[in-house]
């Protein structure tokens, strides 16, 4: 539902992904749609956690009017 984020109007064959950011090992994520959703641990911040949780608080809080997402091989 829309209330999760999730758009009725995609259509059949659309990507969808949904990102993740958890603050500390072995947390789950419950989609209250869906229920529990699985996933996989990629990566782990290293360097900027607190600017990183500040930022993440804001989209959850603001959503996403003006914010970038974007990754660079180290």
């Amino acid at each position: 539902t829309k209330a999760y984020g999730y758009d009725t109007d995609v259509r059949p064959g659309t990507t969808v992904v949904d990102l993740a950011l958890f603050y500390e090992r072995n947390n789950l994520l419950l989609n209250g749609d869906v229920g529990w959703v699985p996933g996989i641990v990629w990566g782990q911040v290293t360097e900027g956690l607190d600017a990183m949780a500040e930022a993440c608080n804001d989209l959850w809080r603001s959503g996403a009017a003006g914010e970038t997402l974007s990754f660079r091989r180290v």
